[in-house]
């Protein structure tokens, strides 16, 4: 066992826990909190470090890196869809708010696929 591996699997589970955090946040839909968050987990100097420091895991380490990796990937893809599906969102409620406003103001009753306030701050994702 190399002596910087445990801290670059202890590296890798902090990373993972902020994730899931975020994950947490962005699944509920609470984009203030979640745009609070520090985004250096994401490119983490520490891990940085002990990534070229540490050459070699040991067999058993190299396995809980390999799922903690995989696991940290899953979830950084897992935020990026839901925030691709939140600039969707956003856009369709401008895109309405635009159409809003060219048939004579906004808050009026017009027939088209259009969101109302409620929409801005949904809690759960569908």
């Amino acid at each position: 066992m190399t002596k910087s591996s445990p801290r670059l699997i202890d590296a890798y589970e902090e990373i993972l826990a902020k994730l899931a955090k975020m994950l947490e946040l962005a699944d509920q839909g609470l984009w203030d909190q979640f745009f609070s968050q520090p985004t250096a987990i994401l490119t983490n100097q520490k891990l940085m470090a002990f990534v070229h420091e540490t050459r070699t895991l040991e067999k058993d380490e190299q396995v809980e890196a390999h799922r903690l990796l995989s696991n940290i990937i899953d979830a950084q893809q897992t935020i990026k869809d839901l925030l691709m599906r939140r600039r969707d969102e956003l856009a369709m409620l401008i895109e309405s708010a635009k159409l809003q406003e060219s048939r004579g103001g906004l808050g009026q009753v017009i027939h088209s696929d259009t969101y109302d306030l409620k929409d801005l701050y949904r809690h759960r994702r569908s």
